[in-house]
């Protein structure tokens, strides 16, 4: 029985949440009660779709290190340490589909946030009915709401009340375990909200020393088990943080100078925050909204009371409010955003922190709560009377049925309040109360789509295979683009991240770029599969072949790529004008436009040269507009592919391609004839990695175009062998020795006490 009532909290929060979640689901025909998904913008298009292919690997055997359904192809090291590391991800093991794999991860991951935010309060609080409300407060708080589709953001958000508690042990008892276990987790889940998340660490350590009246060798000796536990913690991942710079290396650290974090919140903008319901999972910038910080009602009307609480000491009131003032800081000053959001665009994905300011919230609630004498303090109707003027205030700027969503549940605290009485009854209410709160917050912020549930097991077993073989079937024919190049499925849900400067490059061998990190070679009719350096067909190149050996003088880094194509094509087969050269003169104009007529309706694929700049069009039309303040001149320059001169060339690649003996992601391996004046070409983004066999001999690659690896071989036939090797033995055995000396450390100093 004793058991049973320490595990009840748990079991009953977690219910509840979950039980919230579903019956939302349930409301709004969301998978799995009905065809509507909740995953949408990157979830949808790569995490839950990188989850599936890395569970389906691993379900037939098919993991390797190496694949080329991505870009050119690249290391799978990088995707699964960024996307998938987190352990929890396995549940999905147990399921079949993508959206049951995405879900369960979803569920498992909040119903777990659930137990590590009530094992905190309960550290804290002696009162369930509070622990709930705390828990609940935090589960269902704005952050995510904004941010729970996409799943590699939660491990942080559920391990972060453990970490919390893991930093109070480390300064107030000298306990280092929970903080080296904790910080290793959130490096290990997502480093971008480990780095955000150090930084608070920063933080919350300067106002430890604020707050508490220490000397300076009890101050130097906090930071220093502070920093040494870091440090252990670090050697623990020592694997992780090896393999996550060698990947940087070679897919190039994704920082950016903060240039497009321009937003302006404004004074409305951040009164709305404060209020449930604002929240829309899809956070933008100026303009629309941003993860509230209030949290719910109870929790907005308890941070103000805590700044009038008498019995609260005023030093804490001040450094609180300082820490405020630093959150308010990176809401007004995106310099100071970017700064802890690691350098990262927060461009779509603004304050990733305010689940902090959430659990920041609960504190203060704890702290209110640990004064509190069992009556409600008159000045709490004051606080209600100053937030329900406000809401008033800000009535102009929210939607209607928002406004009154929020001023029911206000009155319904203060009716609370009003009638408050020491009892269970009442306990139940507030707690219905706030859990109907969150419900609707809940639904309000959902936004289901057509569910997309294509996949299976079946369609995966061939699925590797099928992307680089000649195929007439019309499905497939729609999903895979025939590149010159690489003939690889590459998709946009993806993300290549300028592996080897290949993002570069990428244009120029047919597959358009969108951004800095993605490429988009994936199209829903077969008219726009006939890409720039396509052919209407169905047979491929492989992705070896010989070409001319003049490739290695080629300095591909132009400005216009259709000429840079052009250019690689000749120098490879000696085939030259591949692109017709066009100029046109528009036929009409208005204020906005000019406008140039075409041949007859068809699908053109070409290049659009004017103002110094490049357009690509792969799409129907007869008449083309371009914008008369991007033009300078009335004239526009059209370089058209030459299609008798592609299919030459691709004639005389086919010839010299290589043929397999053996094909897998991560081990290529045939026989090829190269010409006198040859050399060997491939596809394939230039790696350190790569182990070339040349008639079994080892053999070090050169840098082709800057990007690619190529193979300097003699006159004659050869058998070639690719074989993709990465070492990261050493930093495993570190990782390994550091977990087994912590162990018996521990082990150690257990029974040493046991015999004292």
């Amino acid at each position: 029985m004793t058991k049973l009532k320490k595990i009840l909290p748990y079991l009953i929060n977690t219910l509840l949440i979950i039980g919230i979640i579903l019956i939302a689901f349930k409301m709004e025909g969301i998978y799995p009660f009905k065809t509507f998904d909740y995953t949408i913008s990157d979830a949808e298009e790569q995490y839950k779709p990188m989850l599936y292919q890395f569970i389906m690997s691993l379900k037939t055997n098919t993991l390797t290190n190496y694949n080329f359904l991505n870009g050119l192809g690249n290391p799978t090291i990088f995707n699964f340490l960024y996307y998938l590391a987190s352990p929890l991800n396995l549940v999905a093991l147990f399921f079949n589909t993508p959206n049951s794999m995405y879900l369960s991860v979803t569920l498992l991951k909040i119903g777990l946030t659930s137990i590590t935010t009530t094992y905190y309060l309960k550290k804290k609080l002696n009162k369930n009915t509070l622990i709930t409300l705390g828990t609940l407060s935090y589960v269902f708080c704005g952050w995510f709401l904004a941010y729970y589709f996409n799943h590699i953001w939660l491990d942080a958000f559920l391990i972060f009340p453990l970490f919390q508690l893991g930093l109070e042990k480390i300064l107030y008892k000298k306990k280092c375990l929970l903080y080296i276990f904790t910080l290793a987790y959130l490096y290990i889940t997502n480093f971008y909200m480990a780095f955000l998340v150090s930084v608070y660490t920063i933080f919350y350590f300067i106002f430890y020393l604020i707050k508490e009246k220490r000397t300076k060798k009890e101050s130097l000796y906090s930071f220093e088990l502070i920093f040494l536990s870091t440090c252990i913690s670090f050697l623990l991942i020592s694997f992780y943080l090896y393999a996550i710079f060698d990947s940087f290396l070679k897919m190039g650290i994704n920082i950016n100078t903060g240039e497009t974090n321009n937003y302006i919140v404004t004074f409305f903008d951040f009164i709305k925050s404060f209020l449930y319901g604002t929240t829309n999972r899809m956070t933008y910038i100026s303009g629309n909204t941003f993860p509230n910080i209030g949290v719910n009602s109870l929790l907005l009307i308890n941070t103000i009371y805590f700044f009038i609480n008498k019995k609260i000491e005023r030093k804490e009131k001040i450094t609180s409010l300082i820490a405020l003032l630093i959150i308010l800081l990176a809401f007004f000053f995106p310099p100071f955003d970017h700064l802890i959001n690691g350098f990262h665009q927060t461009l779509g994905f603004p304050f990733r922190y305010t689940f902090i300011i959430s659990f920041y919230m609960l504190n203060l609630l704890i702290k209110n709560y640990q004064t509190f004498e069992g009556k409600i303090d008159k000045k709490i109707y004051i606080i209600l009377g100053i937030v329900l003027i406000v809401l008033l205030l800000e009535y102009k700027n929210l939607k209607q049925s928002l406004f009154f969503f929020n001023l029911i549940f206000l009155l319904g605290i203060a009716f609370y309040f009003l009638t408050y009485k020491k009892s269970k009854p009442k306990s139940v209410l507030l707690i219905l109360l706030i859990s109907v709160e969150s419900l609707l917050a809940f639904t309000i912020s959902l936004e289901p789509i057509t569910t997309n549930d294509k996949y299976s097991i079946k369609d995966f077993q061939t699925e590797n295979t099928n992307y680089r073989k000649t195929s007439t079937e019309e499905e497939l024919k729609k999903s895979v683009n025939y590149n010159l190049y690489t003939n690889t499925k590459t998709t946009n849900i993806f993300t290549s991240m300028g592996y080897n400067q290949i993002i570069s490059l990428t244009s120029a061998l047919g597959c358009p770029t969108n951004g800095i990190n993605r490429t988009l070679c994936s199209y829903k009719t077969e008219e726009d599969t006939k890409m720039l350096l396509n052919i209407e067909g169905t047979y491929t190149l492989e992705k070896i072949f010989a070409v001319n050996k003049d490739l290695t003088l080629l300095d591909y880094d132009q400005v216009n790529p259709a000429i840079t194509k052009s250019n690689i094509i000749e120098t490879m087969t000696g085939i030259t004008g591949l692109y017709d050269k066009i100029e046109l003169s528009p036929t009409k104009e208005d204020e906005t436009y000019y406008y140039y007529e075409l041949d007859a309706p068809k699908v053109y694929t070409f290049e659009v040269e004017y103002d110094n700049q490049l357009e690509t069009y792969t799409q129907e039309f007869q008449t083309l507009s371009i914008e008369k303040k991007m033009a300078t001149d009335d004239k526009i320059i059209l370089y058209e592919l030459n299609e008798e001169k592609l299919k030459s060339a691709y004639a005389f690649l086919k010839k010299n391609q290589i043929h397999y003996t053996h094909y897998e992601d991560n081990h290529l391996e045939g026989k090829i004839e190269v010409e006198q004046n040859q050399i060997i070409f491939t596809s394939i983004p230039y790696d350190k990695d790569w182990k070339i066999l040349v008639d079994g001999k080892e053999t070090e690659p050169i840098r082709l175009l800057n990007s690619l690896l190529g193979i300097e071989v003699s006159e004659g036939t050869h058998t070639i062998s690719l074989k993709y090797q990465s070492n990261y033995l050493p930093s495993i055995l570190l990782s390994l020795g550091t977990f087994l000396s912590i162990l018996i450390y521990s082990i150690k100093k257990r029974y040493s006490k046991r015999s004292k």
